[in-house]
């Protein structure tokens, strides 16, 4: 169901939602904020940046009657005077300071609002920023008081969402994006309250670059031999995920874990959900630990590069050093193991998503529009969810 304190600005693509909390502050409000979610969209306060959004606000958010003490995303407390956005979008630019909307008494672009002059205007002091003190459609520093607004205190924070938004073909739990100026940015997926998978990025994301490259991990849902060849295992992930798919390679799996908690790569990958009944468990405190999909090491499959021998794979170790098998290599403190075993298992692929997303950038003032591609993946969730039930597997997560 929708929420209708919720409104939708069609010229941005931004929603936003007042709510009405008194004996916060400022930095209480923002977690607030950012607390909130949206159509797997991260909120934050407010940042009103133009006129239009500032007359949207004003007549659609506030149409019933305008409350006072606001707080929106603005702050001069880096630097007095100098008034920046540091929540969204804007406050992720800059090194992270925020975007100047202010500074020795002139706007820095378009100007949203004029000040309130019953308090003295930008010059009264306070480090965070009100709109609507005295009811009215304007600026105000504040304080940080606890008290009711007639002290000076807050009546609520207006939350928005925006920024660029993301769409991609099939249901992953997260998916890594490669960005033209060398970054890696990460989108997680999950089921919404309403049964839809939806993508939410992991951060503010001010998306400057271009994408080169999108993938994600994941695990076949059927097990192969491990006396299977390298081509028979490339051909289960191409028939499950689609030609875009390929055994996964240990060593991408130790860059990603650059920019991946390693403890939620194993989440990710679901190295503690599959409980296959043709191996052991490793210990009582570790009975995953043995377990986990087949993937190459420096291109091979096997120790010896022979298919006969022992095969590599990944599993999670919880930060032990594995004892009765060989660790071949390590992420993040033995957090994530590869060894090398004979049991039979699933098949770890790297899906490249390159052409099955599509992310649009409502911004607008602070991102350029990154191409989009919506390349239909071959990846069919109904006919995993039958490979599913007709194994002998966990569900996954």
């Amino acid at each position: 169901m929708a929420d209708s304190s919720v409104y939708y600005n069609s010229t941005n693509g931004h929603y936003y939602k007042w709510v009405s909390q008194g004996g916060i502050t400022w930095q209480q409000a923002k977690t607030l904020a950012e607390g909130s979610v949206l159509n797997g969209t991260t909120g934050y306060l407010a940042t009103v940046t133009t006129a239009q959004e500032m007359s949207f606000i004003d007549s659609t958010v506030f149409a019933s009657g305008r409350p006072d003490n606001t707080y929106i995303g603005g702050s001069d407390a880096l630097e007095e005077g100098v008034w920046r956005w540091v929540t969204g979008p804007e406050g992720d630019l800059n090194n992270g300071t925020g975007t100047i909307f202010f500074n020795a008494g002139t706007y820095v672009g378009e100007k949203a609002a004029d000040w309130q002059p019953n308090s003295g205007g930008y010059t009264s002091g306070g480090d965070y920023l009100y709109l609507y003190s005295w009811w009215e459609a304007k600026f105000n520093p504040s304080n940080n008081s606890l008290g009711s607004p007639s002290s000076g205190g807050p009546q609520g924070y207006l939350v928005e969402w925006g920024g660029p938004s993301i769409q991609v073909e099939g249901e992953y739990e997260f998916v890594a994006f490669e960005l033209s100026d060398g970054t890696t940015k990460i989108a997680t997926g999950s089921r919404d309250s309403s049964g839809l998978w939806v993508y939410q990025w992991q951060d503010h994301v001010p998306l400057t670059s271009s994408v080169l490259n999108a993938y994600t991990f994941e695990h076949t849902s059927q097990v192969i031999s491990a006396t299977s060849s390298f081509n028979q295992r490339l051909q289960l992930v191409k028939d499950e995920f689609g030609n875009s798919a390929n055994i996964a390679e240990f060593n991408d799996l130790k860059d990603l874990s650059l920019i991946i908690d390693a403890d939620d790569l194993v989440d990710y990958l679901d190295l503690k959900e599959v409980n296959l009944d043709n191996i052991p468990n490793y210990t009582e405190e570790l009975p995953y630990a043995n377990e986990g999909p087949f993937v190459t090491y420096n291109g091979q499959i096997s120790h010896s590069g022979l298919t006969s021998d022992r095969q590599y794979f990944i599993s999670a170790h919880d930060g032990l050093v594995p004892s009765g098998w060989l660790a071949f290599d390590e992420i993040d403190g033995n957090i994530i193991n590869l060894g090398s075993w004979y049991y039979d298992r699933q098949v770890l692929a790297k899906i490249d998503l390159t052409q099955s997303f599509t992310i649009s950038n409502t911004s607008t003032n602070s991102s350029p529009t990154l191409s989009s591609k919506t390349l239909s993946l071959a990846e069919n969730s109904v006919a995993r969810s039958e490979l599913r039930r007709n194994t002998n597997l966990q569900p996954d997560r």
